[in-house]
């Protein structure tokens, strides 16, 4: 049986994470993860192609993959809508969900009765309906992009070493950094004197958005680890397994590039499968 040759991509630039992701990912990491470029949101790879049928596999035209509403914690709101990073049309689209009231509290802007009923694994990049408030449709880009949350963060359709990326992407990073997200959002909340659907001394909701994104801008890698607790630390410790395992993975080519190629199986990657599954039962709302 003839080997097959090692796919050769050029080194990787690190990955542009919002701010104060990067800021906990280097924490745990002690490093950036390399980009993704094979996800290409500027030039979508899941497109049907001039000439081929719109199939299955394929996102809608109007849309890609931005079909997700997306939960955007108290301190994310307020990092949005004072950082001059983001666009104003960015900005306006956050300050659209404040006014519409609907998923409004003072957690932050989650999703909405109407969005869930509508949306399910089917619709994913193909329903129209479901276009991201936050979506651009002249560029085609994200308006809130420098300020994402962790699931948009960690979305990746196409990536280097396939499943051994799915796995640290989606099934150790996201779960840790969604950990860090709540466990600051709660804190900030209490800290400004609010509870989960009682706003508090606070009638302007926007300034109490923005106050919770400067409590989070000043709070210390020591202090966040204290939110959590355990549940941040472990996640971060299974975040840096899986990512060790996808940096030692091979890149793989072009067909097993959507995650679906074998991961090669360590007796750590192992503890840390079971971990996550033992979680997931105690936790089934949370994205993977």
């Amino acid at each position: 049986m003839t080997t097959p040759l090692p796919v050769v991509v050029p080194p990787r630039p690190p990955a542009k994470l919002p701010p104060i992701l990067a800021r906990w990912t280097q924490e745990i990491l002690g490093e950036l993860p390399p980009s993704e470029p094979r996800s290409t949101c500027d030039a979508c790879v899941k497109l049907a192609k001039p000439g081929e049928e719109y199939g299955p596999r394929h996102y809608h035209p109007d849309t890609k993959c931005c079909t997700y509403l997306p939960v955007l914690l108290n301190f994310q709101v307020g990092l949005i809508l004072d950082d001059p990073e983001v666009s104003e049309q960015g900005k306006r689209s956050v300050e659209w969900r404040i006014e519409q009231g609907e998923g409004v509290s003072p957690v932050g802007l989650t999703t909405t009765p109407s969005y869930d009923i509508r949306y399910n694994d089917d619709s994913f990049g193909r329903d129209p309906g479901l276009m991201c408030p936050h979506y651009l449709q002249e560029s085609g880009g994200c308006g809130v992009w420098h300020q994402r949350n962790a699931v948009c963060a960690t979305w990746f359709c196409r990536s280097d070493r396939g499943g051994a990326s799915f796995s640290f992407w989606r099934l150790g990073y996201l779960r840790f950094l969604r950990a860090v997200e709540d466990a600051v959002a709660e804190w900030c909340m209490f800290a400004l004197g609010a509870e989960e659907e009682e706003w508090g001394p606070w009638s302007d909701k926007r300034a109490y958005y923005r106050a919770a994104g400067r409590l989070t801008d000043k709070l210390s890698w020591k202090d966040t680890l204290q939110l959590g607790g355990s549940k941040i630390a472990t996640r971060g410790e299974q975040a840096a397994i899986l990512y060790k395992q996808m940096m030692g993975a091979p890149i793989v080519p072009e067909e097993l590039a959507d995650g679906r190629g074998p991961v090669e199986a360590t007796e750590e990657s192992l503890r840390a499968a079971e971990t996550f599954r033992a979680e997931l039962q105690k936790d089934k709302d949370e994205l993977l």
